[in-house]
């Protein structure tokens, strides 16, 4: 089972939409044998994902977001994941300089194929922003995860 971890600030837009939209892409694509988490840099525990996150994959069919509770990011977590894949260049390098060890599991999510490496490398933090700021982040972070799900029917993830 290849371990796959999503990473962002808080744990309640970003990285849990990345990490629900994921399951869904696998589950639509009958693909197994990956397992798939988030949590964040900085994250108040068990906090709900914000509504509007929530909102965004419900338009989508998606409402197992409606479960989750934020999870700060610990050192297990970053040891058994395959791969670390972050929401910016700054919560990647972050983690690079206090866990060199992991600098080969680590990506920003825009940057997964290697074919955005001259275009902004972030996904854009929706927190605080309107239903439509959420929705955008969503098809961004759902763009990136189909190229995921390529990647993986290619044998190369």
């Amino acid at each position: 089972m290849k371990e796959i971890l999503f990473v962002c600030s808080g744990n309640t837009c970003r990285s849990p939409m990345a990490e629900y939209l994921l399951k869904s892409e696998l589950k639509k694509n009958g693909i197994t044998g990956y397992s798939v988490s988030s949590s964040g840099l900085s994250a108040f525990p068990n906090m709900p994902a914000s509504q509007n996150a929530i909102l965004a994959l419900a338009e989508l069919e998606i409402s197992e977001i409606k479960n989750h509770r934020s999870r700060y990011l610990s050192p297990d977590s970053l040891t058994k994941s395959d791969y670390i894949i972050c929401m910016t260049e700054y919560i990647k390098n972050s983690l690079q300089i206090n866990h060199p060890e992991f600098y080969n599991k680590l990506f920003t999510l825009k940057n997964i194929d290697k074919s955005n490496q001259e275009g902004n490398p972030n996904i854009n933090d929706p927190f605080s922003g309107n239903l439509e700021d959420y929705i955008e982040c969503r098809d961004e972070i759902l763009d990136c995860i189909k190229k995921i799900i390529e990647k993986i029917k290619k044998g190369s993830f």
